[in-house]
C-alpha cells in the first residue's frame, strides 16, 4: 500500500513532472504516515474490541493493560481512546456508565472511604468509568500509553471488561506493511499528505 500512496502523492506534488524529484521518498513516507494517523484520529475509523481484566481493589488501568489482540498483521499500533465499556455477566454484558473526568473526580474519587455498590452493599462490580488522557504519541515508535481508565466502585473481584476502542495505525515502512485504515479512507491519504 505504501508504494501506491507514494505514487499518488508524487503525482499530486509533481505535476507537471520535473526532471528531478522534488521530494525524497523518506519525506513523502513521513507525510503519508502523519496523514494516516490524522485520518484515524479524526475519522475514528480504526475500531477494535479490547479486553481488560480488573483486579480486586484496583481502580486505575493504563491503556497498556488493554488487550487489543493486535499484531503487525492487523496494522493497528495501539489504543487511542475508549468509547464504551461493558463487563461480561454470564452469557451477556452489562454496560458501564461513562462519566466525564471532572464529574468522576468530584463524585467518585473525592472520597476517603470508597463505597461499594449502593444497590447491593455486598458487591462492588464496576458501574462507572472515565478516561484520563489518551494513548498514542507523536514519537516514531508510537509506544506511549499515557491514557488511563478509572473504574468505580473499586472492583471486589476479577471482572472481564470489553472495550470499544478507537485505535491508531502502525507506520507504513515497506509496501508489505499492513494497512489498518478502511478502504473508504485510503483514497484521501495522498491529498492529506
Amino acid at each position: 500500500m505504501l508504494a501506491a500512496y507514494l505514487i499518488d502523492t508524487q503525482r499530486l506534488l509533481q505535476n507537471p513532472t520535473p526532471t528531478t524529484g522534488l521530494y525524497s521518498t523518506e519525506l513523502l513516507t513521513a507525510c503519508i504516515n502523519k496523514a494516516r494517523r490524522h485520518l484515524a484520529i479524526k475519522g475514528e475509523c480504526i475500531r477494535r474490541i479490547g479486553t481488560l481484566n480488573t483486579s480486586n481493589g484496583t481502580r486505575v488501568y493504563g491503556f497498556d493493560t488493554v488487550d487489543l489482540g493486535v499484531s503487525a498483521d492487523t496494522g493497528i499500533g495501539g489504543l487511542l481512546n475508549a468509547r464504551r465499556i461493558n463487563y461480561v455477566v454470564g452469557d451477556g454484558e452489562q454496560r458501564l456508565e461513562f462519566l466525564a473526568w471532572e464529574w468522576f473526580d468530584i463524585y467518585h474519587l473525592n472520597n476517603a472511604t470508597p463505597l461499594g455498590n449502593q444497590n447491593d452493599p455486598g458487591s462492588r462490580f464496576p458501574r462507572y468509568w472515565t478516561q484520563y488522557g489518551q494513548g498514542g504519541s507523536a514519537a516514531a515508535n508510537l509506544s506511549d500509553t499515557s491514557g488511563s481508565i478509572y473504574i468505580d466502585p473499586l472492583p471486589d473481584d476479577v471482572y472481564n471488561l470489553r472495550l470499544d476502542c478507537q485505535c491508531y495505525p502502525i507506520p507504513l515502512v515497506t509496501d508489505d506493511t499492513n494497512e489498518a485504515l478502511p478502504i473508504t479512507f485510503t483514497d484521501v491519504v495522498p491529498f492529506l499528505a
